[in-house]
């Protein structure tokens, strides 16, 4: 009976299978034996070409000829003398290996530029749960993840790591002259020290629920940061000064802080913000609890001389509860700041004010 579909049903059915799959599939009919050149979805993934199992594939026996075998199928599947349709969304799992990353790269790059394919998607390495991995092995991929930043993929634009865990009293020194990364965010990761030490082209730097007790990160020559995110609510972290963090930099344009409705986690400071706070155009202020009020953000709305925006977000989330939210968050902590309620910030160049959930109260009118 299958026999009997015409090929945009066999197509639609063969772009939801591995690449294999549709070769199996390709050579049971003469008919078929083109379709795979058809397929504007294609996925060719290193799963397929490894031996099972492969609970740690870098020290599989055979990574070299898996390597080999996919780069034969992208080679293949890439060949303008093959490809019948332009491939509307190509996706490649792979290993990075000096060898064959390359040349992959460069059949990829031919294939762009000859109009074969709108949309690409690289992923390195196996999506593996924590459980089917060694702590060898983890250990040994994260003590070389300086190399892979600093001289493998210096043209990546964005790095997220989550959950990323180099073990304690652990420095993750991050020193890449020639990288072009343009973001870098950490969520969820335990690191004793972080150390920007050099990228040039870093433009918006994001943090969010670090596992350490302090704030891990040190900026060290971070000439085009422009944007800085830092959003947590874990009891266990210590209130840190935003000055000391963003030491050095003056040309912070956007700076979110989100509090995540639990507590305020940065010291008291006014006049200390100021150098990194020269350039600052937009304050965005996420998740204050409804109960904390908003006199003591004057403090930084002091430190600012540039600003024009300002954003303000209450959080008032009563549907929730409140005793499981305390049991992973801790009781929530209000900033430790005595601030007269004459204090005013002076010669403010505010151009939009935004405070999502205002309260008519005293608190709120305060600001």
């Amino acid at each position: 009976m299958i026999s009997k579909l015409n090929d945009d049903v066999l197509l639609s059915i063969l772009e939801n299978v591995n690449l294999t799959t549709s070769v199996r599939a390709s050579v049971l009919s003469s008919r078929w034996r083109w379709l795979p050149w058809f397929l504007t979805q294609l996925s060719i993934d290193i799963k397929d070409f490894l031996r099972e199992p492969y609970t740690d594939p870098t020290v599989d026996d055979h990574i070299d000829k898996a390597m080999s075998s996919l780069t034969e199928a992208v080679r293949s599947m890439l060949a303008p003398t093959h490809r019948k349709s332009i491939i509307k969304r190509l996706c490649i799992l792979f290993f990075v290996t000096s060898g064959y990353s390359t040349e992959i790269g460069h059949l990829v790059n031919e294939a762009i530029e000859k109009g074969m394919v709108r949309d690409i998607e690289l992923t390195s390495g196996l999506d593996l749960m924590p459980q089917d991995v060694s702590h060898e092995s983890m250990l040994k991929h994260a003590e070389d993840l300086h190399n892979i930043l600093a001289n493998m993929c210096t043209q990546l634009n964005y790095l997220y790591l989550y959950h990323c865990d180099i073990g304690s009293d652990s420095l993750f020194k991050i020193d890449a002259l020639n990288s072009e990364l343009n973001v870098l965010e950490f969520v969820w990761c335990l690191f004793d020290r972080v150390e920007l030490f050099c990228l040039p082209k870093l433009k918006k730097l994001i943090c969010g629920f670090w596992l350490s007790r302090y704030l891990p990160l040190t900026l060290g020559d971070v000439p085009c940061l422009e944007e800085v995110e830092i959003y947590s609510s874990t009891t266990f972290n210590e209130p840190f000064k935003l000055s000391e963090f963003l030491c050095g930099t003056t040309w912070i344009d956007t700076l979110t802080l989100d509090f995540c409705g639990r507590k305020i986690w940065f010291q008291p400071e006014k006049d200390q913000l100021r150098p990194a706070f020269r350039n600052l155009r937009e304050l965005r202020l996420h998740d204050i609890f409804v109960g904390f009020g908003l006199m003591w953000t004057t403090a930084l709305l002091e430190a600012t001389l540039s600003l024009e925006i300002l954003k303000v977000e209450v959080y008032d989330h009563r549907c929730e509860d409140e005793e499981i939210k305390k049991r992973i968050y801790g009781e929530r902590t209000n900033a430790p700041w005595q601030l007269s309620n004459t204090a005013h910030p002076q010669h403010l160049s505010l151009k939009e004010l935004q405070i999502f959930g205002f309260n008519a109260t005293e608190q709120h009118f305060s600001l």
